[in-house]
Formats: structure tokens, C-alpha cells, sequence
């Protein structure tokens, strides 16, 4: 008891998954080839024990395998149950380092969070978490962090941790001091001035650059001094950051993502973010389910897919019209004349015809150059389709991109969404 059992499955085909059944009374899924699960009293085990694997193909069908998939795992006592393990890699660091926090001999199903100096908290469900020493994440310069980390078990219950879960890490002083510790920019860029404050003859240095941040003066200097930088378009569709070193300090500049998406578009729902329904879609970044009244439509992320990452699941009741129930991606920037390929695949409980289109995200809903039916069946398939965007009434703040449901009825999986410029 207290040890890792770890569980090899070899000779399956692609996009399989699969789930582990301790004793009929935990189970666990396996979404890996290698699976680990903690020989605990928290995960269903004692000192004989019946192990049932059960293993599906991408279609849902079950895979044959040897004595029905039961393993008999015997487990030796411990002399003491061996406790939860939290450790840190280090109990000293300077503004800008990362602290990595490891977890052990936890009950499957875990939920964690990190309090920093009773002001920021973060939520972790991993066995290796990473967290930066910063003042925006809570951490002061000046004097020594307080971390308490809380976990609970499935069911809710607080997980027991030595020391109560506390712990403290000093803050080494920098020799460099700087007069601010952060700055944020939007989309578009910008410049930026730091001012280091050092002893005369102390020497200095930036380093920590990446390709979208450029210096323009001040690089090195001795003493007190100005670094002036340029900070370029972000042409990502996603919000980044980095942590320069200015002779030892930290200084971190964050930038954010264009207001609108920019091709190529890829998404294999590793977020796990279920789309927001529509009346939310002002606080929602990216997909948005807009749906009719009262058809109450069940979304769920779940494991496994053609080309790797994960589904979205719609599960719903059937409907004559197809638009009564879509998943939509607002605010695509596209260049006027250029041809775009959107590709998706999609599997239902229930054949029928999915929609994809391309059209006006406010009345009257206009197409922008897309909208093609398909018949969806049970098994995987890629849906591909071409277009040239419309240009009036269609531009970035006007269109939408829609996967339509509504007249399949049962559940839906949509999986490794593109859509990228062809020419």
C-alpha cells in the first residue's frame, strides 16, 4: 500500500480509451499508454484486489481482451500509510524564478490550490505545477512568501498535509532595482522605458529577450540608467507574456491577443472549456453555443479524437432546423479575395445532417460565403470546405463561423477544427 501501480497497454488502435475499475466500487480513466494509479485506501484498493480494464476503439466498441480484462493485484501492508507528499524545489528565489511543486501518493480524482500570501490563489490538478515568483502573482520583494496549499479528494474532503499544507519561501534582495515591475500592452504594440536604479560601477545587463521584443537602447549600462524597448504586433491568437532580466531584477511585459481571430484557426479542445452560451458570449473567448429556447442542449469535453486532443460533445434532442442549435467562432479577420478551407470531423449517435457555414453574426444573418450541408454517420469522418469571403457586411466584427446541429438528435462529436488560408 502507499505505492504506484502502473498499468502498460500495448497493440490497440488509434484513438482508443479506456477506463480501470478498482474493486467495483472507483474507476479511473486511461488516456494514455502508460496509466498510474496510487495504491491507496482513497482509491478503492485493500489487500486483495480485482482489477477490470475495459478498452474502446474510436467507435465505441469494445476491445477483446485476455481473462475479460480482470487483473488480480495482490498489496503488502505498509507499516504506516505513507502520507501525502508536497515538495518544493527551492525555498529561496528572486522576483521572476519559477518554483516547481510536485505531489505524491494522492487519491485519484485530487483538486489543489495554492494561496499565495493570503492574495492570489490558483487552482492545480497536476502532479508538477510550476509557479513564478512575481508580485503580479501575489509575491513581495521585500520580504519572505507565505504559501499554504489545500487539496481534497473527490469526494470534497480535505486531504491531510504536513504542516498544514504551509509553506514559506524567502525572497532574495537584487542588487538591480528597478521603478516599476511590470507592464501590459494591447495587440497593436508599443514602446517602453524601465529605469534601473544600481551603485555607480555596478554593471548590468537585459537578457531573457524573446523575438517580439526588441531593445532599443540601454541594453547593458553601469549604474543607474534607462532601457528603452519596443514591444511588436501580436499577430497570435493568443495573449503572451514574458520575464526580461535586467542584472539580476525581473521586469515582465504582457501583451494581449487581437480582438479578432487570425487564420490559420486550429483547435483540438485541450482548454477543456465547454462553449459559453450565447447571452454570455461578451465574458466568453472563442466558441459560443447559440441555441433556440427550451431545447436545453448538454455540451461536455471529453477524451479521444481522429487526429489526437479532444471532442466536444453535444448532446441534444433532434430539431427541424438545423440552425436552432450551433457552435459559433465570432470575429475571424480574413483577407478580401483569398480562398479559406474549414475542416472538421464530426460523428453522431444518430446519423444526420450537420451545417457548416460562414455568415453575418447579427441580423439578418446573412451567408458570407459558406454554408454546406453534410451527412454525418457513426463512424469519424473529415468534412473539408472551400470559400471566398464575402466583403460587405461580412467583416471582422460582423462574421461568424458555425457548426450546425439542430436536426441531430442524440449526441454529436465535433473534433480537430481548422480553418487555414489556401490562397
Amino acid at each position: 500500500m502507499g505505492q504506484a501501480l502502473d498499468l502498460r497497454v500495448e497493440h490497440v488502435p488509434e484513438g482508443w480509451s479506456g477506463e480501470v475499475d478498482v474493486n467495483n466500487s472507483r474507476r479511473f480513466p486511461i488516456d494514455a499508454r502508460r496509466h498510474s494509479v496510487d495504491v491507496t485506501a482513497w482509491n478503492g484498493f485493500r489487500a486483495t484486489n480485482d482489477l477490470f480494464v475495459l478498452l474502446r476503439d474510436r467507435n465505441g466498441r469494445e476491445i477483446p481482451l485476455p481473462n475479460y480484462g480482470r487483473l488480480h493485484v495482490e498489496a503488502l501492508p505498509s507499516i504506516d500509510p505513507a502520507p501525502p507528499k508536497i515538495l518544493l524545489d527551492k525555498t529561496a528565489v528572486k522576483l521572476g524564478e519559477d518554483i516547481q511543486i510536485r505531489t505524491g501518493l494522492l487519491p485519484e480524482g485530487w483538486l489543489g490550490e495554492i494561496t499565495v500570501n493570503s492574495l492570489r490563489r490558483f487552482p492545480f490538478t497536476a502532479k508538477l505545477y510550476t509557479l513564478k515568483a512575481s508580485v503580479e502573482n501575489g509575491f513581495s520583494g521585500v520580504s519572505a512568501a507565505d504559501l499554504r496549499i489545500s487539496l481534497t479528494d473527490s469526494q470534497g474532503h480535505t486531504i491531510a498535509l504536513p504542516n498544514g499544507g504551509h509553506f514559506q519561501v524567502a525572497v532574495l534582495p537584487s542588487a538591480i532595482g528597478l521603478d516599476r515591475a511590470s507592464r501590459s500592452f494591447d495587440a497593436d504594440g508599443g514602446v517602453g522605458e524601465i529605469a534601473v536604479a544600481a551603485s555607480a560601477g555596478r554593471r548590468w545587463s537585459v537578457a531573457g529577450l524573446p523575438a517580439w521584443i526588441r531593445i532599443q537602447s540601454g541594453d547593458q549600462g553601469s549604474g543607474s540608467g534607462t532601457v528603452r524597448y519596443a514591444v511588436a504586433e501580436n499577430a497570435t491568437n493568443d495573449s503572451r507574456s514574458a520575464t526580461l532580466s535586467i542584472g539580476g531584477a525581473a521586469f515582465e511585459v504582457r501583451q494581449l491577443r487581437p480582438s479578432a481571430w487570425l487564420p490559420p484557426l486550429r483547435d483540438n479542445f485541450l482548454s477543456g472549456r465547454v462553449p459559453a452560451p450565447v447571452w454570455l458570449s461578451g465574458r466568453a473567448r472563442g466558441w459560443v453555443l447559440d441555441e433556440q429556447a427550451g431545447l436545453n442542449s448538454v455540451l461536455s469535453i471529453q477524451p479521444g479524437a481522429p487526429q489526437g486532443g479532444n471532442s466536444l460533445v453535444i448532446e441534444k434532442r433532434a430539431d427541424p432546423r438545423a440552425w436552432s442549435v450551433q457552435v459559433t467562432l465570432a470575429g475571424i479577420k480574413t483577407q478580401p479575395g483569398s480562398t479559406y478551407k474549414v475542416s472538421v470531423w464530426m460523428k453522431a449517435e444518430n446519423p444526420g445532417p450537420a451545417v457548416i457555414a460562414y455568415g453575418q453574426s447579427r441580423p439578418p444573418y446573412g451567408t458570407c460565403g459558406l454554408e454546406q450541408r453534410f451527412a454525418v454517420s457513426r463512424d469519424w469522418t473529415e468534412f473539408t470546405a472551400r470559400f471566398k469571403p464575402y466583403v460587405e457586411g461580412c467583416d471582422t466584427f460582423q462574421n461568424r463561423l458555425s457548426i450546425e446541429a439542430g436536426e441531430i438528435g442524440g449526441k454529436l462529436w465535433i473534433a480537430n477544427f481548422s480553418m487555414v488560408r489556401v490562397r
